[in-house]
């Protein structure tokens, strides 16, 4: 017997199905009000799931994710064998995917933030829009993709990037520490401070807009000193 375990508001509740496929037919769109935590058995989840809180996927065996896919906080995705999300899956916060090699659709959109600190994923898909931070540190991304919006900031340390694009916009922080950054793009924007600690760049571009600290390694400086 399959178990699904929720958490609604404040207490735990347990819900049991013979299989996923049956459970799906007797409650299609399925909607729980808090988080929902799959037991380790769990294979796959409901077709139009939708999830107000957050849903912890974590060391489960699910391989795919459903279609049309809502959650409303934070998926977390890290310790499964999930390899990409679905172009309609909804998530108004944060996704956690660390350490895994995954491939995000052209498009997408997260309301809050994307981790992929430490995955071997190499490439970021065209008009990636985050409306958090970005984590890229110690990942495989060797190039970043065009129209890439990111609202909080955007961390690259230690990763094989050499060339960022131009017109660059964040909303926060940009740590390009460890990189193969050695010139900075035009019209680079950012919202908090700029890290570039050990980096051979000799010059910084006349339009750069940095709100907060620049970081070179000796200290720091502003940008209008």
């Amino acid at each position: 017997m399959i178990k699904l375990r929720l958490r609604i508001g404040g207490g735990d509740f347990e819900l049991n199905a013979q299989t996923i496929a049956s459970f799906a037919d007797k409650a299609p769109g399925f909607t729980v009000a808090g988080d929902l935590y799959v037991s380790a058995d769990i294979k796959e989840l409901p077709e139009g799931l939708i999830v107000a809180g957050s849903l912890n996927l974590q060391g489960t065996s699910i391989k795919v994710l459903p279609q049309r896919l809502t959650v409303g906080r934070t998926l977390y995705l890290r310790g499964t064998g999930i390899k990409t999300v679905p172009p309609e899956v909804l998530v108004g916060g944060s996704v956690d995917l660390r350490g895994l090699d995954f491939f995000l659709p052209e498009g997408f959109t997260v309301g809050g933030s994307i981790d992929l600190t430490g995955a071997p994923t190499a490439s970021l898909p065209t008009g990636l829009c985050v409306g958090g931070s970005l984590h890229l540190n110690g990942s495989g991304i060797t190039v970043l993709p065009q129209g890439l919006k990111v609202g909080g900031s955007l961390y690259l340390r230690d990763t094989a990037i050499s060339v960022l694009p131009d017109a660059l916009c964040l909303g926060g922080s940009l740590d390009l520490s460890g990189t193969r950054v050695t010139t900075l793009p035009r019209g680079l924007n950012l919202g908090g401070n700029l890290y570039i600690e050990d980096l051979e760049i000799e010059s910084l571009p006349a339009d750069m807009v940095v709100a907060g600290f620049i970081y070179r390694g000796a200290g720091s400086v502003r940008l209008t000193e």
